[in-house]
């Protein structure tokens, strides 16, 4: 299976000093930045070989950390959110017990909601570039209705919920530049995933596949402020023979 998820990343980012300037900086060997991320996506999916469906738009938001010490670092986020749906309906004529026909009309649909949580530590091998271990979870709930109306039996209703899990571990590296003399400041992470999968309490398969994020933050001059876009893309290959592929992606 492929599912497609573009995403709008828009980070405000309030903190004790300038992202990126104070940490390229000597006189300032430990700096914090705290803020808010939020995350406006499309997600569609793809199964392999065949068309595949469009789950509209959600949106995601939470708080996000970032210290660094000297060369190491630790970064902390948790996004939640949602508002992705899906939806089919049918209408014809059916058979019902004990000897009627009559036509019959069919809703069916779903919502998902989405938590993100990414834990890293590392440590600049330069004063630019550092490698880190990281920690993802991911959740997906989902919520299943449908009704199913009769001219014979009248309408029939139900509803179901469940939740998928994703954990493990990822490694990578990461890296910023300043841009000139400007307060524009580029930069990038690049990580390799490795989750287990849980569906509705019973352990799935294993899914795999690289993470890029790159963006540019500017740092007001006047106040501890600054503000941050990034395009971020994930592609988790699902560890099987013609597994899939869950891909979020976007700007």
């Amino acid at each position: 299976m492929k599912r497609m998820l573009t995403v709008l990343v828009a980070v405000l980012l309030l903190g004790l000093s300038n992202y990126g300037l104070a940490q390229e900086t000597e006189e300032t060997p430990t700096s914090v930045t705290i803020g808010l991320k939020t995350w406006y996506a499309t997600w569609e999916y793809k199964p392999v070989g065949a068309e595949g469906w469009d789950f509209g738009t959600g949106v995601m938001y939470g708080p996000a950390l970032n210290i660094r010490s000297g060369n190491l670092f630790v970064g902390f986020s948790y996004l939640t959110g949602g508002g992705f749906t899906d939806e089919y309906t049918e209408s014809g004529y059916i058979y019902t017990y004990p000897d009627y026909w009559g036509n019959y009309d069919y809703e069916w649909g779903e919502e998902f909601d989405r938590t993100d949580m990414d834990l890293s530590i590392g440590y600049y091998v330069t004063p630019n570039l550092g490698v880190f271990l990281g920690y993802k979870t991911l959740t997906i709930g989902v919520t299943e209705t449908y009704t199913l109306t009769t001219e014979y039996s009248g309408s029939a209703t139900g509803e179901d919920s469940w939740e998928n899990e994703f954990s493990g571990f990822a490694l990578g590296v990461t890296g910023h530049t300043r841009i000139g003399e400007s307060r524009m400041i580029l930069f990038g992470t690049l990580s390799y995933v490795s989750l287990a999968s849980e569906f509705d309490g019973e352990a799935g398969e294993d899914f795999m596949g690289p993470a890029i994020e790159v963006g540019l933050a500017y740092a007001l001059e006047t106040m501890p402020l600054s503000f941050t876009v990034g395009y971020k893309y994930q592609s988790y290959e699902e560890d099987v023979e013609d597994g899939g592929k869950d891909v979020f992606a976007g700007l």
